[in-house]
């Protein structure tokens, strides 16, 4: 599957150089989908550093299954869950002070993840009413700009960006479903079958194409002749599901989809 073609190399020149500059990676993934949202080819270009784990728009999973998440990944690494829309940074401070300790005073953090985890939200979430733009710190890397959180604490203001390698349609489908791969990029009816099941907890027992029908009437996708518009209404009915307009939905289990 061709995404995001050209961009890999240049994501991971720049991670390489944001790495040297820091102490802990802030690894965020979505609630949603854990596993599918982690770049499991950057893990040996973490290796090194410190890692704390933030499950992100958890008000948009299952609250059992992120708890189920949390558990199992807490296990490796240090894992808090959040939502910027109702929880308070101290959740993340806390955490911080707790695992992990400044070195020559202060602590410096990435926040990396994969397009549309919410990455930029978390150090907005992170930085209200806190911040103070320090810019580039001498013997630092150059033209890297940073956030002071804290006297002690501080992040990049450009989160790293990571990119998964696509290797499976199931994957693909999930990728899609939490607005990390663009739909107007990928053809998502190559997903039918895959999106048709991880789908089910919306559809219910019908077919994804008649649910479209009764969608796509429902939010206008109509044509001339009165037919549905069905590419537009699956369109609608994924990025409808990414910004969680159907409830509270989880695309994965850790029992079924380990993270190592």
């Amino acid at each position: 599957m061709n995404w995001y073609p050209g961009h890999i190399e240049k994501a991971k020149k720049q991670m390489a150089r944001f790495l040297k500059a820091v102490d802990v990676v802030v690894e965020v993934l979505d609630a949603r989908a854990p596993a599918a949202s982690r770049a499991y080819e950057h893990q040996k270009l973490f290796a090194q550093k410190k890692r704390l784990v933030v499950l992100t728009k958890k008000d948009l999973a299952d609250p059992g299954t992120t708890s189920e998440w949390k558990n199992v990944i807490s296990k490796t690494f240090p894992c808090i869950a959040v939502s910027p829309r109702t929880d308070r940074p101290n959740l993340f401070f806390r955490v911080v002070e707790r695992f992990y300790r400044p070195r020559f005073g202060e602590l410096r953090l990435m926040i990396a993840g994969i397009p549309n985890v919410g990455k930029s939200t978390l150090i907005n979430w992170l930085g209200r009413k806190r911040v103070t733009r320090v810019g580039a710190l001498p013997g630092i890397t150059r033209g890297v700009q940073w956030i002071r959180l804290t006297p002690s604490l501080l992040v990049l203001d450009t989160p790293g960006i990571v990119y998964p390698k696509v290797f499976n349609r199931l994957l693909a489908a999930k990728l899609m479903l939490i607005g990390s791969i663009d739909v107007d990029k990928v053809d998502p009816w190559e997903l039918y079958e895959e999106l048709s099941e991880l789908l089910l907890p919306v559809i219910g027992s019908r077919e994804l194409s008649t649910f479209l029908e009764e969608f796509g009437r429902s939010r206008g996708l109509v044509v001339r002749g009165g037919e549905v518009d069905k590419e537009s209404a699956l369109k609608r009915l994924i990025r409808d599901f990414s910004e969680g307009k159907f409830g509270s939905i989880s695309l994965e289990r850790p029992q079924e989809n380990p993270i190592q």
